[in-house]
């Protein structure tokens, strides 16, 4: 069960991800609204596993195997840029916040801070998705073997 809710959650935050990531095809405003909207499941992915988070973060490196310090570094790297990507993204918003009466300046040094985070983010979900392969992989396998 839990393991069909982190699916669930995956897929929504892969499909909202992937539109968010491609701003000239869905317009600026939907771009903003999505991306805002996004934050909801990834909060909710952080919070589902916060348990994984805190043992990780607490326990010394010397005691975690090679992949899991990895996972650490890259899921903080994840994090970070996701931050950064997001609060710049709300600094420059040109259509969410003016819709609700919130008038940004459209500084070029946020912009480009976003645009830079926004590409780093979309490569580091590469690599995480990568790296999450072969859980990905049996999570589409698990249906198809049920059905025959």
């Amino acid at each position: 069960m839990k393991a069909q809710r982190n699916w669930q959650l995956d897929i929504l935050q892969l499909v909202l991800f992937v539109l968010v990531c491609a701003p000239l095809a869905t317009g600026l405003p939907l771009h903003e609204w999505l991306s805002l909207l996004l934050v909801g499941p990834l909060v909710l992915h952080l919070l589902w596993h916060w348990n994984w988070v805190v043992g990780v973060f607490t326990r010394s490196s010397r005691k975690l195997p090679s992949p899991t310090q990895f996972s650490r570094a890259w899921n903080l790297l994840l994090f970070i840029l996701m931050v950064v990507a997001s609060v710049t993204g709300v600094l420059i918003s040109q259509a969410a916040l003016p819709f609700l009466g919130i008038h940004t300046a459209q500084d070029p040094f946020w912009k480009l801070l976003h645009q830079v985070s926004a590409n780093l983010t979309l490569a580091v979900v590469g690599v995480h998705l990568a790296v999450h392969w072969r859980w990905i992989v049996n999570r589409l396998r698990g249906p198809a073997r049920k059905v025959m």
